[in-house]
């Protein structure tokens, strides 16, 4: 959250907002920053590519960056069973 939160609308306010969110939330100088603040620790406990956490979308994006040998699906999916699960 940036400190210009405070007193700018956010550019997240403008785009398509998820099924999950509320269409409630509007911008209020000051407001809005401290309820988003206030949120953040509640976003950690959600589903898998929710609030903030995308542990099983890293797997194909380092997969894309990295282009291991020998990678493939299966090990893919085998790396994000051992993520979410511990394996």
């Amino acid at each position: 959250m940036e400190p210009a939160a405070h007193y700018a609308r956010p550019d997240w306010l403008e785009e398509r907002r998820g099924d999950d969110v509320v269409a409630a939330v509007k911008w209020i100088p000051f407001v809005t920053f401290w309820q988003v603040t206030a949120d953040l620790p509640f976003a950690v406990n959600m589903p898998d590519g929710h609030g903030h956490v995308y542990t099983t979308q890293y797997v194909d994006a380092w997969a894309q960056v990295l282009k291991p040998p020998g990678w493939t699906d299966e090990k893919a999916e085998d790396l994000r069973d051992l993520l979410t699960d511990g394996g």
